[in-house]
């Protein structure tokens, strides 16, 4: 019986690896193709001139922690001016773009980046949708966000949250300063500056030699 219980547990410990194998080596070659891709529209006129604000410098973070990196845009080195953020998904796909205070960061154990502007934290998350294409249905990614924001007014802290593509933000809390990072310890998607893991988006400059990196996957 012992034998026959090992021998159940060996087939199973085998298939399941090579589920996590197979699971891996898909996200890799969906990770090459997306590098691929975001190099080749880099250095593309039209894509140059649609994103003229935010084409100089470019960096790639998995937001989502999916396998596949996002790519982000940005006026400058630092990030700190104009951002552009897009995923890939049989093509690239914008989803948001807006103007920054600070450098973006990222923590290598949750999901999301993190962009801070005076009196207010965003968490910006990226979840798959459903769209109807041309070509038939795939996914994209779409943005949803936390914002925590101080208001002087009131002396309270507001937490929103919703889909920021649309703007769609639903009011969830209303807590002072010590209820609010209460509420921000306990939340899977929450992290700081100072966190262990969390490490500012680096940003390249957008020429060719950054570009062959990039299809390389060396970034």
């Amino acid at each position: 019986m012992k034998k026959i219980i090992k021998g159940i547990l060996m087939v199973t410990m085998v298939f399941i690896f090579g589920v996590m194998v197979t699971s891996n080596n898909g996200m890799a070659a969906d990770n090459k193709k997306a590098l691929k891709e975001y190099s080749k529209q880099l250095a593309d006129s039209s894509f140059q001139k649609e994103f003229k604000s935010t084409k100089n410098y470019f960096g790639v973070v998995d937001i989502n922690k999916d396998g596949v990196d996002e790519l982000l845009l940005s006026k400058n080195s630092a990030g700190n001016k104009m951002i552009t953020v897009a995923s890939y998904a049989k093509g690239i796909h914008t989803w948001y773009t807006t103007s920054v205070t600070k450098p973006i960061y990222y923590n290598t154990g949750k999901k999301g980046i993190l962009i801070s502007y005076p009196e207010v934290v965003v968490y910006y998350e990226m979840f798959s949708r459903e769209y109807k294409a041309y070509d038939g249905n795939y996914k994209i990614q779409s943005p949803q966000g936390h914002i925590v924001m101080y208001e002087k007014s009131d002396k309270k802290y507001h937490y929103y949250w919703g889909d920021l593509s649309y703007e769609t933000l639903s009011k969830e809390k209303k807590m002072s300063k010590s209820q609010c990072d209460s509420f921000l310890e306990k939340q899977s998607w929450a992290f700081t500056e100072k966190d262990r893991g969390t490490m500012k988006v680096k940003f390249y400059k957008n020429n060719a030699a950054n570009r062959k990196k990039l299809a390389q996957g060396k970034f």
